[in-house]
C-alpha cells in the first residue's frame, strides 16, 4: 500500500495501480486497495474501471462511506446522474445525524443535481442562486475533483463555465477556491469579489473572501467587510458571530469585541452576544471589562441555568471565587438534574482544593445517573489525591460497564496508583475480549500512551503496528504511531504514515500541517504545498500559521512571512512559535521588537529544553 501511494505521488500511475491491485488481492477486506485503485482509474479517465472496483467491494461491504462516495465520483464522471444521486442518498440515509463530511458532501451534491429539500438548500446559503441543470453538474463534477485534491482537473472542467456564466456566484466561489489551493491567493480573491459584485449577500463568498483577507495579512479590509456586514440588521446574529471569531483568530480581539459590543447596543438581551464578547475579553491580555460582562450575564440569565454557569465560570477563572460558587448553587437550585451544571462546578471546585464540596456535587451527579463515568472518574481522582485508593476501586466496581470498557477504567486506575505494568496487562486483556473487525481503539491508545510511560516506546510502536495490521483503518492509532516515529527521529517512517492518513482523509488540516513540517528541508516545494493547502482548510489555526510562515521565511518571503507569525503568536503562547515571529522580525530589520518578544519566551515557565536553546541561540546571535 506504501509503495503504491509513493508512486502514485510521483506520478507513476502504472506501477501504482499494480501495487493496488496487488493489496487488493491479498487484502479484499481493506477499503483502501479498491478505493485507491478507483482513484487511479479515475485519473486515467477509466471511469467504468473505478466503477467495476468499488461496486465489487461495496458486496462484501456494502455500507463503506468512503467506497460509496468514490463509486459517486466515478458514476458522476461518467454521466450517470440519476446512479449517482441514488449512491448519494445511501451515504446521507448512513450518516444519519448529517454531521460526517461525507454526508454533508453528499448533501450539496444532491443539491446540485436537483434533489435536495428546501432545508437542504438552505443549508448551502444558495438556494436562490443555484444555476441551471447543465452548469450545476459542472460545478458538482468540479467540487468533486476537489475533494480527491484534483484541484488542478477542477480548474479545467470550470473554464468554459466561467466564459458562458460569468456572474454566477456559486461559480465564482468554487473557481476562487480552486486559484487559493493552486496558490494564486489573487485570482482567487478576484474571483469572490466578482461572486460578491453579482450577489453582495453570498454568504460563503462573503465568509472566504474575509478568512482570504486575514490569511494575506490585510486586516484593514477584512475588518471594513465585518463592519460592513455586522452593520445590516438583515446580516443573521450567527454570522456576525462567525465573522467576529474570524477576526479574533487573526489577531484583532479588540475589533471583535467592539463589533460584538454594537451589535449588544441593538440586541442587549441577547445573552448569546454578551457570551460571544465574554470569550473574546478573555483572549486580551488584561481581561478588560470581563467581570463587568460576567455578573451581566448572571444578571440576565434568571431562570437560564447553563447560562448562569458560564458566568460563574468566568469569575471562577477572574479569581472571584465567592461570588462564582454563589452563582453555580443559583444555577444547580434552578436546575438540580442538570449534571453539566454540576459536574462544571464540581471540576472548579476541586481546582479549588475544595474537595468536600466537589465530593458533593459528584456523588449528587451519581445519585440521579449511576453510569455517569465523567463524574465517576472525577470522584475518582479526588479519592486518589487524598490517598483514598480503596474507595477509588470500590467506585469503579459500582459502574455499570461491558467488559471491555471496564478494562479500561481498571487500567486508568492502575495507571494513576504507579502500577503500569498492570495496566498493560489489563489493556492487553482487554484487546484480547474483542476480536477484529469489533472496533476497541481506546484501549489501544492508552496502551500505546502507557508503554510510552514506562519507557518502552519500541514496544509501543510495535504494539500499534501490529494492531495496523489487523485494523489498517484505525487513523487514530496511526497518527499517534506517527508522531511517536516523529519523537524517536525516524522522519521518513513518520511521513510515511501519515501519508497513508492522507489517502483515507486528504482534507484532515492537522496531518497535512505535519508533513510540511516534516518535509521542510527534503522537499521545500511539496511541503510549502502541504502548509498552504492545510491553511486553506483552517484558516485560524496557530500552529498551521506558523508552518506556513517559516516556510515562506525560508523561501525569502519574510514581509508575508512576519504577517502570520504575528497572527499566530497573538493567539498561542506556544514559545516555539514566538520564536519564529523573532526570527521572521529580525529578517525584517526589527532588532528591538525582536529582542522583546526573545525576552518574553525565555520568561516563560513552560520551555522545554529544545526550546530554549533555540531562542537563546537567536537572542546571542542579535548581540547586547
Amino acid at each position: 500500500m506504501l509503495s503504491g501511494l509513493v508512486r502514485l505521488q510521483v506520478g507513476q500511475v502504472a506501477v501504482a495501480e499494480r501495487a493496488f491491485a496487488r493489496y487488493s488481492a491479498a487484502e479484499p477486506d481493506d477499503s483502501r486497495g479498491p478505493t485507491m485503485l478507483a482513484i487511479v482509474h479515475m485519473r486515467r479517465d477509466n471511469n467504468q474501471a473505478a466503477i467495476e472496483v468499488t461496486e465489487t467491494f461495496l458486496k462484501r461491504k456494502p455500507d463503506d462511506v468512503g467506497a460509496l462516495r468514490l463509486l459517486a465520483s466515478a458514476q458522476l464522471r461518467s454521466g450517470a446522474h440519476e446512479k449517482a444521486a441514488a449512491t448519494l442518498e445511501r451515504v446521507t440515509a448512513l450518516q444519519k445525524d448529517g454531521s460526517d463530511a461525507a454526508a454533508r458532501q453528499a448533501r450539496a451534491a444532491l443539491a446540485l443535481l436537483g434533489q435536495a429539500s428546501a432545508a437542504d438548500m438552505a443549508a448551502l446559503g444558495a438556494s436562490d442562486i443555484v444555476p441551471g441543470d447543465g452548469l450545476s453538474k459542472a460545478i458538482l463534477l468540479a467540487n468533486d475533483h476537489m475533494a480527491l485534491g484534483e484541484a488542478a482537473e477542477a480548474k479545467t472542467i470550470l473554464q468554459e463555465p466561467l466564459q458562458t456564466h460569468p456572474d454566477n456566484p456559486i461559480l465564482r466561489a468554487l473557481a476562487a477556491r480552486i486559484e487559493i489551493i493552486l496558490g494564486d491567493s489573487q485570482a482567487g480573491r478576484a474571483h469572490y469579489e466578482h461572486a460578491l459584485k453579482s450577489a453582495p449577500d453570498f454568504t460563503p463568498a462573503l465568509v472566504r473572501l474575509i478568512f482570504q483577507d486575514l490569511i494575506d495579512g490585510n486586516t484593514d479590509a477584512a475588518t471594513t467587510r465585518v463592519r460592513a456586514a455586522a452593520s445590516r440588521a438583515a446580516t443573521p446574529l450567527s454570522l456576525v458571530v462567525q465573522f467576529t471569531d474570524a477576526l479574533a483568530n487573526a489577531g484583532q480581539v479588540g475589533e471583535a469585541e467592539s463589533l460584538l459590543r454594537d451589535r449588544l447596543r441593538q440586541q442587549p438581551d441577547n445573552l448569546g452576544l454578551l457570551d460571544r464578547i465574554l470569550i473574546a475579553q478573555f483572549r486580551l491580555p488584561e481581561r478588560p471589562g470581563a467581570l463587568e460582562s460576567a455578573r451581566a450575564m448572571i444578571g440576565k440569565a434568571k431562570d437560564d441555568a447553563p447560562v448562569l454557569a458560564r458566568g460563574a465560570s468566568a469569575l471562577f477563572e477572574l479569581g472571584e471565587k465567592v461570588e462564582a460558587k454563589a452563582a453555580f448553587r443559583k444555577a444547580i437550585a434552578l436546575a438540580p438534574t442538570n449534571d453539566a451544571v454540576r459536574l462544571t462546578f464540581a471540576t472548579y471546585l476541586a481546582a479549588d482544593k475544595d474537595y468536600g464540596e466537589a465530593r458533593k456535587q459528584l456523588n449528587e451527579i451519581l445519585k440521579i445517573k449511576p453510569d455517569h463515568r465523567n463524574a465517576a472518574l472525577r470522584l475518582i481522582d479526588i479519592h486518589l489525591v487524598e490517598k483514598n485508593v480503596e474507595e477509588a476501586r470500590a467506585l469503579l466496581k459500582r459502574l455499570p460497564a461491558d467488559p471491555v470498557s471496564s478494562a479500561v477504567l481498571k487500567a486508568y486506575l492502575e495507571a494513576r496508583t504507579d502500577q503500569l505494568p498492570a495496566a498493560l496487562e489489563t489493556l492487553e486483556a482487554a484487546i484480547r475480549l474483542n476480536p477484529v473487525p469489533v472496533p476497541v481503539p481506546v484501549p489501544v491508545l492508552n496502551q500505546f500512551s502507557f508503554r510510552i510511560a514506562a519507557g518502552d516506546p519500541a514496544g509501543a510502536v510495535a504494539g500499534a503496528t501490529a494492531w495496523l495490521q489487523k485494523r489498517p483503518d484505525d487513523n487514530a492509532v496511526r497518527v499517534l504511531m506517527a508522531n511517536q516515529l516523529l519523537a524517536q527521529n525516524d522522519i521518513s517512517a513518520a511521513i510515511g504514515e501519515f501519508e497513508v492518513v492522507l489517502a483515507k482523509e486528504p482534507r484532515n488540516p492537522a496531518v497535512l500541517n505535519n508533513v510540511a513540517w516534516l518535509k521542510r528541508d527534503s522537499d521545500r516545494d511539496s511541503a510549502l504545498a502541504y502548509a498552504r493547502r492545510a491553511l486553506t482548510l483552517a484558516p485560524s489555526s496557530p500552529e498551521i500559521q506558523d508552518t506556513y510562515g517559516y516556510l515562506l521565511m525560508r523561501a525569502g518571503k519574510v514581509r508575508e512571512a512576519l504577517r502570520l507569525f504575528k497572527v499566530a503568536a497573538s493567539n498561542s503562547g506556544n514559545p516555539e512559535i514566538h520564536t519564529h515571529y523573532a526570527m521572521a522580525l529580525k529578517e525584517q530589520g526589527d532588532r528591538q521588537e525582536a529582542l522583546a518578544v526573545l525576552d518574553r519566551v525565555l520568561q516563560s515557565k513552560s520551555l522545554t529544553e529544545t526550546q530554549r536553546a533555540d531562542a537563546e541561540k537567536l537572542r546571542s546571535s542579535m548581540g547586547n
